[in-house]
C-alpha cells in the first residue's frame, strides 16, 4: 500500500483489486519512550494484539498504547474498492503530493489513477518478458519509469503513455527507481544494496 496522499491510502493486492481509503490517524494514549517511537503508520497489525480492557484500545508494547475511534471503526472509511486490473498487481506508487496513482501488474500494463476514475492504461515496453519489479512518477506528474529484474528501464510520458527511452543498466536485478534533480535523472537500486545514477540528459 502507499499512503502519501495526506488524505487517503491507496491499496492492492493479489486479488486485482485497488481500494481507496480514508487515512484516519488513531489517538495515542500512552505515548512511547523515545527509544521506541514509532508512528503508527508503521506498525503492523498483527503487533496489536494486546488489549487494555476496551475493544477499541490497543497496545503495541508497554511503552505505547492508541485508541480507535469506534465510531470510525464502524463507519464505512473506503471510498472506492474495484478490479483495476486483468492480473496480479505488482507493484505501486504515487506523485510527490499523492494526487496521482501508478501500477504495473503481471499483465505487463501501466496504469495511472487521479483516486477516482481511470487516467491512462498503456503497456510496458520492457524488450524482454519479465515484469516490473519497480516503478516511479515524477515529482511534476509528467513522467512514469519502471524497471525490471533484468535490468531494464522504461521512461513513459504520463499524458499518453508514450515511450520515450528504454536502457539498460548493468545491476542485479532493479527493486527501486526514483526520479531525481527536475526529471533530469534516475536513481536506481538493485537487491544487493548497490546504487547506480543514471543522467536522462
Amino acid at each position: 500500500f502507499t499512503n502519501a496522499h495526506p488524505d487517503y491510502f491507496y491499496s492492492a493486492g493479489l486479488d486485482n483489486r485497488l481500494v481507496i481509503a480514508k487515512a484516519v490517524a488513531p489517538k495515542v494514549v500512552k505515548p512511547a519512550k523515545k527509544k521506541d517511537y514509532r508512528t503508527v503508520s508503521k506498525m503492523k497489525v498483527n503487533s496489536w494484539t494486546k488489549s487494555r480492557g476496551k475493544k477499541n484500545v490497543f497496545s503495541v508494547n508497554e511503552n505505547m498504547s492508541f485508541e480507535v475511534d469506534e465510531k470510525l471503526e464502524a463507519g464505512d472509511l473506503v471510498v472506492k474498492d474495484w478490479k483495476a486490473s486483468t492480473d496480479y498487481i505488482l507493484k505501486m506508487c504515487t506523485n510527490e503530493d499523492g494526487s496521482i496513482l501508478a501500477f504495473v501488474s503481471k499483465d505487463h500494463m501501466v496504469n495511472l489513477y487521479n483516486g477516482n476514475t481511470n487516467i491512462i492504461k498503456f503497456q510496458e515496453k520492457n524488450a524482454s518478458p519479465t515484469w516490473a519489479s519497480c516503478l516511479c512518477i515524477s515529482q511534476d506528474g509528467q513522467y512514469i519509469a519502471t524497471g525490471s529484474s533484468d535490468n531494464y528501464v522504461c521512461i513513459y510520458r504520463a499524458e499518453n503513455g508514450t515511450c520515450l527511452r528504454v536502457i539498460r543498466v548493468h545491476m542485479q536485478g532493479l527493486n527501486s527507481i526514483t526520479f531525481l534533480q527536475d526529471n533530469t535523472m534516475l536513481l536506481l537500486g538493485c537487491a544487493s544494496g548497490a546504487g547506480v545514477f543514471v543522467d536522462l540528459e
